[in-house]
């Protein structure tokens, strides 16, 4: 459940909290977004480990084509799969 975002410039929307999704440094992936008002928006984001020594790498999400108006706190992010490349 997206706890807070960020506007991140030449990046997009970072939403926290972060995510484990195991060793891969970087993936794009489709989510659905179940906002608080309960419709869902489909859309892509991209998952990155960011720089920096964790014990636990996690995963931020961005998405580069959003605004923080369409990821209101309280948006549940459910992972549909990777964006498969062509």
């Amino acid at each position: 459940m997206v706890e807070d975002t960020f506007d991140i410039q030449g990046r997009g929307i970072l939403v926290v909290p972060e995510v484990d999704l195991g060793a891969r440094a970087q993936m794009e992936l489709r989510v659905a977004l179940r906002r608080p008002e309960g419709d869902v928006l489909q859309a892509v984001a991209l998952a990155q480990i960011p720089l920096g020594g964790r014990s636990r790498p996690q995963h931020v999400l961005c998405f580069g084509t959003l605004s923080k108006q369409d990821i209101p706190l309280g948006t549940e992010v459910w992972l549909l799969g990777e964006v498969e490349s062509t």
